[in-house]
């Protein structure tokens, strides 16, 4: 209750915006110091049996809970440092069983998420180009899509587990661990409301990558030895999809520079993917120089690290 009339009186005694963006801002900022949780919602959303998933109120809810999601976040990076320094001089949980539960259910997930909407996307690529489905070609999606769309971003929250076994388990916690898993999660939640192509594909790669990279986590967690080059590839699957995005975005950027731009992805939603994108690229691009070209790496940064 505090925090709502705290909210309110800030942002009704602020200057008056101008601008559209503006008054976006501000209000989503206000959010931030509410609490709002549609228990009911969700779980109609979740437990949706219609033949047609209704992608409006998943947007609604979604931009609706910013506020909450923001929180989610807020506390995710206390709890895991709090975590971090209270394990300092105890001994690491195993928790063996868990984490392979954990990999598992993940890997099922990316898995079959990927399968619902993966094929679409590449069925509107060889209709209208990588450019075309990236433009406007994926604002709707069928409706199974959509749903595992909708799961795919709210799943975002479930992989903050991923940090907790890492600190829990006395690992390295990594600055490209926590801020992507922050950063990705806040991205998709400002995001998703809009129809947005290109946003759906980057969701929709970004499942399709965890649909290798859990799988082979969940193998690691067995103790199941695997080459080092599948760790490898693993990582360059990861810089593969930044570079696909980043070129996207050039491509955007050039239309809008020759006055061509048709496409349905916002200023800000375009800005932000290619800002993201590219602080990823040079974030694992480094990891991966540290972990197997730079000497001595591979002994280094043995410890299993997940960072996506």
């Amino acid at each position: 209750m505090y925090l709502n009339y705290f909210a309110t009186e800030i942002f009704h005694r602020s200057a008056v915006c101008e601008s559209d963006a503006c008054r976006v801002s501000k209000t989503m900022i206000a959010d931030v110091f509410k609490w709002k949780f549609d228990a009911n919602e969700l779980w109609s959303l979740l437990a949706n049996r219609d033949e047609v998933f209704p992608h409006i109120r998943g947007r609604k809810f979604i931009h609706e809970h910013f506020g909450l999601f923001v929180q989610m976040t807020i506390a995710y990076v206390i709890v895991i440092f709090s975590i971090k320094r209270f394990m300092r001089d105890r001994e690491p949980f195993k928790l063996t069983n868990a984490l392979r539960f954990w990999n598992f259910f993940l890997s099922v997930f990316s898995i079959y998420g990927s399968w619902a909407m993966f094929p679409f996307m590449v069925e509107q690529i060889r209709r209208f180009g990588l450019y075309g489905c990236g433009c406007e070609a994926l604002s709707t999606l069928p409706s199974q899509a959509e749903y595992w769309l909708f799961l795919t971003v709210l799943s975002k929250a479930l992989e903050f587990v991923d940090t907790f076994f890492l600190v829990l388990r006395k690992k390295p916690l990594i600055f490209l661990h926590w801020y992507h898993h922050v950063a990705t999660f806040l991205f998709f939640c400002v995001t998703y409301p809009t129809p947005s192509s290109q946003i759906r594909v980057g969701a929709i790669v970004n499942l399709f990558v965890h649909a290798f990279m859990y799988p082979y986590y969940f193998i690691r967690s067995m103790n199941i030895k695997l080459p080092a080059k599948i760790s490898m590839a693993v990582t360059v699957l990861q810089l593969t999809q930044f570079v696909c995005f980043i070129y996207g975005c050039t491509l955007m950027y050039y239309s809008l520079a020759t006055n061509q731009y048709t496409c349905d992805t916002p200023m800000f939603a375009l800005n932000s993917t290619f800002g993201l994108s590219l602080s990823y690229f040079v974030l694992f691009a480094n990891f991966f120089h540290k972990s197997y070209l730079q000497r001595g790496g591979k002994e280094k940064y043995r410890s299993e690290k997940k960072v996506n």
